[in-house]
């Protein structure tokens, strides 16, 4: 998908998103063997992911702005933010 969506894109595809925010160690080393640089799954990251997998955040549109700001402000304490 990555060599499809370059060529059709013209341009390096470096992040791929788990669908549903699943994964396993397979996936992790099939992505960045692919190239992938930035990996992005759903929920928490147990602590053995987190050097690798970047959490995504939910905005919710009826949750309120800040709602929504807590919860990137939450999701990016990690990385000093």
């Amino acid at each position: 998908s990555k060599e499809l969506l370059e060529k059709h894109l013209q341009a390096p595809i470096d992040f791929i998103a788990f669908p549903y925010g699943y994964f396993n160690r397979e996936a992790v080393e099939a992505s960045t063997q692919q190239g992938y640089a930035y990996l992005f799954a759903g929920g928490s990251i147990s602590d053995e992911w987190k050097q690798r997998v970047f959490p995504r955040i939910g905005i919710f549109n009826m949750a309120g702005y800040a709602f929504n700001m807590l919860s990137i402000s939450h999701g990016f304490q990690r990385f000093g933010f």
